[in-house]
């Protein structure tokens, strides 16, 4: 099983997290088919393979006869069903301190969609430190590296 991220603006995330929005389409890996798309007829789908396109224009019966008209493969670069792969939505966050009475305060990720918080475990603290020298600025969905609260929000927690 391999984890994908998907940036999701605000709005999206916030219809997502509201059940409005169950799907997302992308054209990453269509470039090809894009050029001419009335040019390309979909033929059928693996998971394995991906997707089978076939090029109209390059038909005859000399072509389907020996096989060489133009097909184009095209898997999707966000994973496979078949293998449990996961898709997960990144989106914008920042870090956040909330006092809390005797035990001071603690240390906190929160979305920007809506608000929901996350607590950072104590084994993350010295990562959170590090975010935190660089101020309490909100962080956009695309911040290259991955952190340990993706897998939470994509195991279900929130």
């Amino acid at each position: 099983m391999k984890e994908h991220a998907i940036i999701f603006s605000p709005e999206m995330v916030k219809s997502t997290l509201a059940d409005r929005k169950t799907m997302t389409r992308r054209i990453v890996g269509l470039d090809l088919i894009n050029e001419d798309p009335n040019d390309w007829q979909f033929e059928w789908f693996d998971y394995k393979v991906g997707y089978a396109f076939t090029q109209k224009s390059t038909i005859n019966a000399n072509t389907l006869s020996n096989g060489s008209f133009n097909q184009a493969f095209i898997k999707c670069p966000y994973g496979n069903a078949a293998d449990n792969d996961l898709l997960f939505v990144r989106e914008n966050w920042r870090p956040y301190l909330r006092g809390d009475g005797a035990d001071g305060f603690k240390r906190l990720i929160q979305f920007t969609a809506d608000g929901y918080e996350l607590q950072v475990p104590n084994s993350n603290i010295e990562w959170f430190e590090r975010v935190e020298g660089m101020g309490y600025k909100q962080r956009p969905s695309n911040t290259p590296s991955k952190i340990w609260f993706s897998n939470l929000v994509a195991s279900g927690e929130r």
